[in-house]
């Protein structure tokens, strides 16, 4: 599998050659490499981002913390419908 990106400067904009086209670089990588990478990131991804805490432990704390975005609409609501952004 050929892949390819654009070089980029310090600053984050494309490198431009002589004849005024981006500079690329190219490398040849084994798909299998490959899939073995991403699947090696998202599980170091997911390790990072756990926490240490079950699924069952996330998903209750986003049900809790969507209740009370809820509730912040409704009491916005019942104070004449302005919001914490409205002047």
């Amino acid at each position: 599998m050929l892949l390819r990106r654009s070089v980029l400067d310090a600053e984050g904009n494309p490198v431009l050659g002589e004849d005024g086209r981006r500079v690329r670089e190219s490398a040849r990588v084994d798909p299998a490499e490959l899939r073995d990478a991403i699947v090696e990131g998202r599980r170091r991804w997911a390790r990072e981002h756990s926490q240490g805490r079950a699924l069952g432990t996330r998903a209750s704390e986003a049900r809790e913390g969507s209740r009370g975005i809820a509730g912040d609409a409704r009491q916005a609501r019942e104070q004449g419908g302005r919001g914490q952004w409205d002047e």
